[in-house]
């Protein structure tokens, strides 16, 4: 496989197995599995030189964080631990828990929860909360803050498994006719129903489109993911945590972010400099917020304050001048909290 598709530009990363530490699997052999993964992973590496692709495994969260520190080191050539993880609508302390047994990075290869209210019997946005949404974003939000250990994550699903009721044994169960979007799953404590319905995982769901192909339709956690990772201005900042969201600054320089970039919502609102000619923080950006720039033109930091040095160049000048007349009459931003 990896001679075959190396050279594809959608290779990301090589991928072994999945669960193998499950119980179901090889979780009573764990030394010959991670023997095994160690060898698999050196062979890739070899298939294709200095330019290797990385190689996970997606472990079971099953004495997950155990199993990663015992078998560490016996796997130099696996370059990334992966873990598919359902705790609910929060990691819990998986991330703490890793930092000290690993160096590797870590990406969760599956997280989410299914978009079926098994109590109501129908979709959880079509009746009120829209739970799979809600548990998508706060999930990804953990997986944001921990970016110094989590590399990213891929949700647990993009459609609707019809085929996966076969794997249920509740009454009624198990369902093993594709064509059929039945209820049949298992009980869990981390989903808002008490259950998860093996069939209900899309973030896209099958819309019946008579005799032409379905269609697929997206469901709330598309557009909440949509949100999340949507970069309006290409600087690799998601705008969900941009301080300028229209203006490239990968930087995020923000050098008054302790006094708060606008007192009226104070601690919630953030702007980065260069997007934030709104010296005295009055929410606007006026002849007032001018004269503090005419203030300290031609002088460099750190006579010239830095708020006021908007592009970071070391020097109060004309650019600057320029970002100011950019945004006069107008407020800050866009950015964190708007």
């Amino acid at each position: 496989m990896v001679a075959i598709h190396k050279n594809h530009p959608a290779i990301l990363m090589w991928s072994i197995g999945n669960e193998l530490n499950a119980d179901w699997m090889y979780g009573s052999q764990l030394a010959d599995l991670f023997s095994l993964i160690k060898e698999m992973a050196e062979e890739a590496h070899m298939e294709e030189g200095v330019n290797y692709h990385p190689v996970t495994t997606p472990l079971a969260d099953s004495s997950l964080i155990n199993s990663i520190a015992a078998y560490d080191t016996s796997v130099p050539s696996l370059d990334v631990w992966g873990a598919n993880v359902y705790r609910g609508n929060t990691f819990g302390t998986l991330f703490n828990d890793y930092y000290p047994v690993s160096t590797k990075p870590l990406v969760v290869l599956e997280y989410g929860i299914d978009a079926y209210d098994a109590v109501n019997a129908d979709e959880y946005e079509n009746i009120g909360t829209a739970y799979q949404a809600d548990y998508a974003g706060a999930l990804w939000g953990e997986i944001l803050n921990n970016s110094d250990i989590c590399i990213g994550g891929t949700i647990m699903a993009y459609s609707d498994e019809w085929w996966k009721g076969k794997y249920s044994t509740d009454t009624g169960c198990p369902d093993n006719d594709p064509l059929i979007h039945s209820t049949c799953g298992y009980a869990t404590q981390s989903h808002p129903d008490g259950y998860s319905n093996e069939e209900w995982w899309g973030i896209m769901r099958t819309a019946d489109n008579e005799t032409a192909p379905d269609n697929m339709e997206p469901r709330e956690v598309y557009y909440t993911l949509q949100s999340l990772w949507v970069d309006s201005d290409g600087d690799g900042i998601p705008d969900s945590r941009d301080n300028c969201r229209e203006v490239y600054n990968p930087d995020q320089r923000d050098t008054n972010s302790g006094e708060d970039d606008n007192l009226s919502i104070a601690g919630e609102q953030h702007y980065g400099n260069i997007c934030d000619p709104d010296f005295d923080n009055d929410g606007i950006v006026s002849i007032w917020d001018f004269n503090e720039w005419r203030k300290y033109a031609g002088e460099t930091v750190p006579a010239c304050p830095e708020d006021v040095d908007l592009n970071g160049d070391g020097f109060c000048w004309i650019q600057d001048f320029n970002i100011w007349r950019l945004y006069y009459g107008s407020p800050p931003g866009p950015g964190i909290g708007d």
